[in-house]
């Protein structure tokens, strides 16, 4: 990550970082609450929500892939 950021701005880059991941496990957490051990019925609709946000990120990555290695051409 530090790559693409100016030297100056590397440790904000960083921060960046940390706060997406923080931000993943929050969403992890919430939709773990809507599960219901007593409910069965209930786990293919959260087995779904879990693959549509993975899906969604996952195509961010691969639509950020393209720019993203034209930005790092320099760098190793």
């Amino acid at each position: 990550m530090t790559k693409l950021a100016a030297s100056r701005f590397g440790g904000q880059v960083m921060g960046m970082w940390f706060l997406s991941i923080a931000l993943g496990n929050n969403l992890a957490g919430q939709l773990a609450t809507e599960y219901d051990a007593g409910n069965l019925a209930s786990l293919p609709a959260l087995f779904f929500k879990i693959f549509a946000w993975g899906a969604v990120g996952g195509g961010i990555m691969l639509a950020l892939n393209v720019p993203l290695k034209r930005l790092m051409a320099g760098s190793k």
